[in-house]
């Protein structure tokens, strides 16, 4: 825990050494409580210049057409009232009842309503079943397109799909916002400190992200752009250059003007303090979206930069 301490102590000691490096010469820090003056008054006088269920067809069973109960009264044979019967179940000759009439009318009732049992039993099973595959259809249909939205996300690429137009409005959304926090920090010390910083911070960049940075700190004429702006042209065509699937190409381009911001959020607070610096990007922010507002930006193209390209940069302890 000592040395940990030790380490940090170390690097906190060499802060002004760092700042020297970076900016060129030694700053004089700006307290917090001017420098949000500074700010609110910044803030107050900026005039923006032009910076898209399966069809289950219900299958109605056919209906039954059920037999009238027949009633009658059943006794020994001889014993059943006459009047009871219809004349179809008496003998002719006697006007009694034919026990053989009975029997076979008791035959053919039953086999009716056996019959009748039987056709219940089976539209019930048939009803059944069409629910079953109804159902197996459903899980089917439901299976199929989860392993095509499962499919269709695996080949989604990883990050924003990007076209020429939309890159292009994305270097102008950072070049603006890196003009803004130029600036502003020009309110706060003189220019030729904050000249040197942009310049070295994009230099140091242009090593880690060579591909896509390459001469972006040169002007057409092959000289160094002493401001630390970059040459978007320059930018554009080493992004055509790139050989590499389009999202890891997008991943690789934000992730380089990520870096060139934060390691200049990361120098303002190395000079300034936190406090400053975090008033500084709140400032910027605001700016941003009142210019971003002005050039009309689509709403995704704004989200893609907050989200992909603007830091939220404080210095950890060793760092």
């Amino acid at each position: 825990m000592g040395l940990m301490d030790d380490d940090f102590k170390i690097n906190m000691d060499d802060i002004k050494d760092m700042v020297s490096e970076i900016f060129g010469e030694k700053i004089e820090k700006v307290e917090a409580s001017k420098a949000r003056g500074i700010l609110k008054e910044f803030n107050k006088d900026f005039i923006v210049k032009g910076i898209d269920e399966l069809p289950a067809d219900k299958l109605t069973p056919e209906e039954e057409k059920i037999l009238k109960d027949y009633e009658k009264e059943h006794a020994a044979a001889g014993n059943v009232p006459s009047q009871a019967l219809p004349d179809e179940l008496l003998d002719i000759s006697t006007g009694q009842a034919d026990l053989t009439k009975i029997k076979k009318k008791i035959e053919e009732e039953t086999r009716a309503k056996d019959e009748a049992q039987m056709r219940e039993n089976i539209r019930q099973e048939l009803e059944q079943e069409i629910t079953r595959k109804k159902e197996e259809t459903i899980r089917k249909t439901e299976a199929l397109k989860k392993e095509s939205d499962e499919a269709a996300k695996a080949a989604a690429p990883a990050g924003p799909v990007l076209n020429y137009s939309e890159k292009m409005s994305l270097i102008n959304m950072f070049e603006q916002s890196q003009k803004m926090l130029w600036l502003i920090l020009n309110k706060l010390m003189r220019k030729a400190p904050v000249d040197t910083m942009f310049l070295k911070t994009l230099e140091k960049c242009v090593e880690k992200y060579q591909d896509v940075l390459k001469k972006v700190g040169m002007n057409q004429n092959g000289r160094v752009r002493a401001d630390g702006s970059m040459e978007v042209a320059r930018l554009a065509a080493n992004l055509n250059a790139m050989y590499m699937p389009e999202d890891r190409k997008n991943e690789r381009f934000f992730a380089a003007l990520k870096e060139i911001f934060e390691e200049r959020l990361i120098a303002t607070e190395l000079a300034l303090g936190v406090e400053t610096k975090d008033g500084i990007l709140s400032s910027l922010l605001m700016q941003m979206k009142k210019i971003f507002g002005k050039r009309e930006y689509s709403g995704r193209l704004k989200d893609i930069f907050h989200e992909k390209i603007v830091p939220g940069t404080t210095i950890k302890p060793g760092e």
